[in-house]
């Protein structure tokens, strides 16, 4: 369900916002892990952590509603053995641009990295100037991108991330020209 459980570690402290309810409604939270949690146990002290929005009930209820949907329809565990290592796979063609150094994936997030120092010589404003142009070209046939970066929805399908790759290797190669 989170991140962290992908690496194998418990953080003291996480935040959680609008993935709590796919933002539908304004929504936060913060967990605790146990080695936290047992000190402010111990502590004679009173910890204050009442927020302005804390425990509005129609966002706990979209939260709960939300939650519930990710785990009735298999979400995690679709991501996780199906869609996530199709994404990671479908990312790497990628590679064959010259422009790109590195690909990383972990589940429906990714990154591409631009080195155009692979190219020609160059520096990291081109690296800049490049990734804007890529993400613009990207925008004009219909695919939002914030950064080099790619979020992707838990309920994508195969078809849209093929369409996505698609998409992502027009606008590199018309970037390139």
């Amino acid at each position: 369900m989170f991140g962290f459980q992908s690496f194998d570690f418990e953080p003291d402290m996480f935040c959680m916002a609008k993935g709590l309810s796919s933002g539908y409604f304004p929504i936060s939270s913060v967990a605790i892990g146990s080695k936290a949690s047992n000190v402010l146990q111990k502590s004679d002290e009173i910890f204050s952590h009442v927020f302005t929005n804390c425990g509005h009930p129609v966002g706990a209820a979209v939260a709960l509603e939300t939650i519930a949907i990710i785990g009735e329809q298999g979400l995690v565990e679709k991501i996780k053995n199906d869609v996530g290592p199709y994404f990671a796979e479908r990312l790497t063609e990628l590679l064959e641009f010259p422009c790109v150094g590195e690909i990383r994936a972990a589940g429906v997030f990714g990154a591409i990295e631009i080195d155009m120092t692979k190219m020609k010589a160059a520096s990291p404003d081109d690296d800049v100037a490049f990734t804007e142009k890529y993400i613009d070209i990207a925008w004009q046939k219909g695919l939002s991108l914030r950064g080099p970066g790619l979020t992707l929805p838990m309920i994508i399908t195969r078809p849209q991330i093929d369409e996505i790759i698609n998409i992502l290797k027009n606008s590199f190669a018309e970037a390139l020209q």
